[in-house]
């Protein structure tokens, strides 16, 4: 049996308990997503298996997949399931399902997610704004106060770091106490602090030029509170319908029955952010941005909505959904 045959067998309903005691989490909405999305996929003739198999000592046995997490999800879809060791615990096919799914989605629950997990590199030193110019200049005073001048190198990029002659010159770098006062540890938290803000600042800016970005019902002034609200997090959806659902019943149904928003690091939700991405032949209609908002509105009443849409070609027919839940 193949890994799509074993997906094919069972409706995700079928299989919401052993998610749960697989994951051991609340929110299954990524799984959901997962899913239905592999549903949809055709598989891709590939090399390899899936190989389950128990390990661990016997005191602590462990169910592990492997061949999933590493590859294109069509290429895993066609992949034989072999399984070693499992006789002596006869475990279910739904909850080798809900392995298979937990491994296969180790690096994201869409396939979008995986490729920017694989392919989005981004160079940590690049400057995309003032304020990674900022923390790349304290970042480089610091080296030079604390680095002797004969160990300081730099990247081809301009990131600092340490450069050893030897083993025993990084051991003496790395694990020697060093001497420090009462003026010298509160010199480092105020670098400590310094870093963490300007870190904050630059995660915000890019977080408002990506959803002001061209093409976007937003402009950077429209979004420009961000940058001094107390704390925020972002959660993205995006929707695979089926022929009895629209995009947006499904993204309703995704949030509202699988997605668990108690757990969200904000406690206290002032405003929400909410961007829907689609392409220019497919845009998000009248109804479908009615049935998005009341979402929201329905379970945090109080809270603000700020919603806008963006084209993105790369959603093809369906809808991307960008919330960003904000504590002011």
């Amino acid at each position: 049996m193949i890994f799509k045959e074993l997906l094919d067998k069972y409706q995700f309903e079928e299989i919401v308990p052993e998610i749960r005691t697989v994951c051991a989490h609340n929110d299954i909405s990524g799984f959901k997503m997962a899913f239905d999305c592999l549903r949809a996929l055709t598989p891709k003739l590939s090399e390899g298996s899936v190989d389950i198999t128990i390990a661990g000592d016997e005191s602590d046995p462990y169910v592990r997949v492997m061949g999933l997490s590493e590859d294109h999800w069509e290429n895993g879809l066609s992949k034989p399931i072999k399984l070693n060791r499992l006789i002596d615990i006869n475990l279910p096919e739904k909850m080798l399902l809900a392995h298979c799914l937990w491994e296969i989605t180790y690096y994201g629950f869409t396939q979008r997610a995986v490729k920017e997990k694989f392919y989005g590199y981004r160079n940590r030193w690049e400057e995309n704004n003032q304020f990674d110019k900022m923390l790349h200049e304290l970042i480089i005073r610091h080296y030079r106060k604390n680095v002797k001048c004969k160990n300081l190198k730099f990247t081809k990029e301009g990131e600092p770091g340490f450069c050893a002659k030897n083993k025993e010159e990084l051991n003496k770098y790395l694990f020697s106490p060093r001497k420090t006062n009462r003026r010298k540890r509160k010199a480092e938290k105020r670098y400590r602090e310094r870093r963490e803000y300007l870190k904050r600042m630059s995660r915000r800016t890019e977080m408002i030029k990506r959803l002001s970005r061209d093409g976007s019902s937003f402009s950077f002034k429209d979004l420009e509170f961000i940058m001094t609200i107390n704390i925020g997090q972002e959660e993205n959806y995006e929707s695979f319908p089926n022929a009895s659902s629209s995009r947006a019943s499904y993204l309703e149904d995704l949030i509202l029955n699988y997605a668990d928003l108690s757990d969200l690091v904000v406690k206290k939700i002032t405003d929400i952010v909410i961007l829907a991405e689609s392409s220019k032949d497919t845009p998000v209609s009248s109804d479908e941005e009615e049935i998005l908002s009341n979402i929201f509105s329905q379970l945090y009443p109080s809270a603000r909505i700020h919603y806008g849409f963006a084209v993105n070609e790369e959603a093809g027919s369906e809808i991307l959904l960008s919330i960003n839940f904000i504590d002011r």
